[in-house]
């Protein structure tokens, strides 16, 4: 797990030809959705405090390793002790935990900036993400033409009192405890 950076915008190029049409409608409510340069700068060009954006794999490995999914929050400027989150696996990588080991380090990430309570919209068939979110006690705030939003209170376990000199550390502790706890249960 590791922060996304301007560097990752060939990851990004090659990662969306690589999601189904459902993917890309999950993720980004068109089948047909057409990555532009402004998509690339919104998604790479963050502060990493009220745009926060975290991957797994792609940069990890020696010879570079695939990008398998990224995750990010958007602080809520009216309200910014909260964020919206949203989530995008590779199509080759879905089901194995990626999603929910992205939404710990997010939680983490959010805790240490501030951030207390989470959104997300989903689309109302994608019953697997939905009872992920559930059991994190996510309650639905609203469902308008099949995409519902979702709002949860980020654990306080994500809490960290040190200084933020060492957040790649901060996600790994955040990977293994999920690891650990979450990820054979999603």
């Amino acid at each position: 797990m590791r922060e996304v950076s301007d560097a990752d915008k060939g990851h990004f190029k090659k990662g969306i030809q690589q999601l189904s049409a459902q993917s890309l409608y999950y993720r980004f409510h068109s089948p047909a959705f057409k990555m532009r340069p402004a998509h690339l700068a919104y998604f790479t060009e963050v502060d990493q405090v009220n745009h926060v954006a975290i991957a797994v794999g792609g940069g990890v490995d020696a010879d570079g390793g695939p990008c398998m999914g990224v995750g990010r929050y958007t602080r809520l400027v009216e309200c910014p002790d909260h964020a919206e989150i949203a989530l995008t696996v590779l199509d080759a990588y879905q089901k194995r935990g990626i999603g929910t080991l992205l939404l710990a380090g997010l939680s983490y990430c959010a805790r240490l900036n501030g951030v207390r309570v989470f959104s997300m919209r989903v689309h109302a068939e994608r019953r697997g993400l939905i009872r992920v979110l559930q059991q994190l006690d996510a309650t639905p705030l609203a469902c308008r033409q099949g995409i519902m939003e979702l709002a949860w209170e980020i654990p306080t376990r994500f809490e960290q009192t040190q200084s933020a000199s060492s957040t790649v550390q901060w996600y790994q502790e955040a990977g293994q405890y999920i690891q650990s706890h979450m990820v054979g249960s999603a």
